[in-house]
C-alpha cells in the first residue's frame, strides 16, 4: 500500500471512531441529564444516581480516546504516523490495522506494560 493511500485508509479508520465516540459522548451526556431529574422513591433516586455516575465515567473515557485519536491524527500532519514513539522503527500493519492510534510497535508496547 502506497504511503498517501495508506494514510488515507488509516485517517478514515480515525474518522470512523472518532465519530463513533462523539456519538457515544452525547449520549452519555444525554442519560447522565435525564437522571438527574428527581425521584421520589429513595431507591429510584439511588439507581438514577448510579445511572448518571457510569454515563459520566462512560463520557470521561469516551473524551480520552477522543483525544487518542486526535494525537494520531497530530502525527499524520507531522508524518510520525505508523513510526514507534520509542524506538522510531515502523508500526506494524497489523498492529495499525486493529489499533490505527498506536503509538508504540508491539515489542515497546509489550515492554511498557511490563514495566
Amino acid at each position: 500500500m502506497r504511503a498517501l493511500n495508506r494514510n488515507q485508509h488509516y485517517k478514515q479508520l480515525l474518522d470512523t471512531r472518532f465519530l463513533e465516540l462523539q456519538t457515544a459522548v452525547a449520549k452519555a451526556d444525554e442519560q447522565a441529564r435525564v437522571d438527574m431529574e428527581t425521584h421520589a422513591d429513595i431507591v429510584d433516586r439511588a439507581t438514577s444516581d448510579f445511572e448518571r455516575e457510569s454515563a459520566l465515567s462512560r463520557k470521561a473515557l469516551a473524551q480520552q480516546a477522543i483525544q487518542t485519536l486526535m494525537l494520531a491524527r497530530e502525527r499524520m500532519l507531522e508524518g510520525t504516523y505508523g513510526k514507534c514513539a520509542e524506538c522510531g522503527g515502523e508500526i506494524g500493519t497489523k498492529r495499525l490495522q486493529a489499533i490505527p492510534w498506536a503509538r508504540y510497535c508491539v515489542k515497546c508496547q509489550e515492554k511498557a506494560e511490563q514495566a
